[in-house]
């Protein structure tokens, strides 16, 4: 299944940059002709990546409840 950047950039609450960053640390650059991710690294392709591990944050507060957190302080 292929997702969109923004939509995985939301699904784990980061920017597009960081998710690209993240793409082109496993050994894929962008193939601008095809509008797709090519893999060009040394070793065999990273084919089941689990997103949810390359995405580490200081903060593992879910984005829902960041927003709450914020509107809370904001009103106090």
């Amino acid at each position: 299944m292929l997702l969109p950047i923004k939509e995985l950039a939301h699904q784990y609450d980061v920017s597009t940059r960081t998710i690209q960053s993240k793409i082109k640390k496993l050994g894929y650059e962008w193939d601008s002709k095809e509008s797709i991710y090519r893999y060009v690294g040394e070793e065999s392709e990273p084919l089941d990546v689990n997103f949810s591990t390359l995405i580490s944050k200081n903060n593992k507060m879910p984005a829902k409840q960041k927003l709450a957190t914020n509107e809370v302080a904001a009103s106090g």
